[in-house]
């Protein structure tokens, strides 16, 4: 992979400031994940130059082909950085079943063209009846 000049790492930099990376990408000439990439960077470590290149940190889910002990075993042997997986499933994030719970009610809620205005009472008593649920 080729690094990308300063002069267009600034470019980009300075493009994020007012159109999107799909508009920068076509002004820049560059492929969209680079352009994402960059502003990334930029955004979140407050860097325009690439970082040192390494090893890349690997996130290892608990699935049996990251747990493998053949698999451990090359990692602790290459010296591969492992992140701790963090859960994201929806059991572990009860906002989403509240969510889910809310839409299927409001599904069954009668509003034929409901407006912003309308909508809103509608989901607050919802919310109401799911709190005085628990």
């Amino acid at each position: 992979m080729s690094r990308v000049p300063e002069e267009d790492r600034r470019r980009i930099v300075e493009l994020s400031k007012g159109y999107s990376q799909r508009q920068i990408r076509e002004l820049v000439s560059r492929p969209l994940h680079t352009a994402n990439r960059i502003v990334q960077a930029y955004r979140y470590e407050g860097r325009i130059r690439d970082a040192p290149r390494g090893h890349p940190a690997w996130g290892w889910a608990l699935d049996p082909v990251h747990t493998a002990r053949s698999v451990q075993a090359h990692v602790q042997q290459t010296g591969i950085e492992q992140l701790a997986w963090v859960p994201k499933g929806a059991d572990l994030n009860i906002i989403e079943n509240v969510w889910g719970r809310m839409k299927v009610a409001l599904n069954w809620t009668p509003m034929p063209s409901a407006t912003e205005d309308e909508l809103w009472p509608a989901v607050f008593a919802e919310w109401q009846r799911l709190a005085s649920d628990t």
